[in-house]
């Protein structure tokens, strides 16, 4: 795994930011990911994230971790109806999830083909790793390390 500090004057910590930027908000903003964070940390790549929805909150302010609705307003008591978002989001994530997965993984692939310099640092701290088989690095799932592909 890459690891890189900020006293490595040659390595390219604006790229990782930028990458990192990239797929964080393209996620989040086009595809309504909840997305919790994206940042560069020891010259990696690190989005947080999690795939398909739970709530109306995940659709509206995907990413946002505090509702954004008016307390004891319609939306929020929607929002926090545990048998509507059980029954409504479970039945929706089966086709959120797939698509969720396709678009992570492609959105990744976009990133690695416009960083091709970056490509371990991109791929190596990936919150689903097993979706980004074939792009240039594997995951060793069982080590938990990556090797040239």
């Amino acid at each position: 795994m890459p690891y890189h500090n900020w006293s490595d004057k040659e390595f390219d910590f604006k790229g990782i930011s930028d990458a990192a930027e990239f797929i964080g908000n393209t996620l989040r903003k086009y595809y309504r990911v909840s997305v919790r964070q994206h940042k560069e940390k020891y010259g990696q790549v690190r989005v947080y994230l999690s795939l398909g929805w739970s709530s109306i909150h995940d659709i509206t302010h995907a990413g946002y971790y505090h509702t954004q609705y008016t307390k004891d307003g319609f939306w929020y008591n929607l929002n926090y109806n545990t048998t509507f978002n059980s029954i409504v989001f479970g039945a929706l994530n089966l086709v959120m999830i797939p698509f969720h997965k396709v678009v992570y993984r492609w959105i990744y692939k976009r990133a690695v083909r416009r960083w091709p310099h970056l490509t371990a640092e991109i791929l190596c701290s990936a919150d689903y790793p097993e979706l980004l088989t074939g792009l240039g690095y594997e995951h060793n799932l069982k080590a938990g390390q990556w090797r040239e592909f």
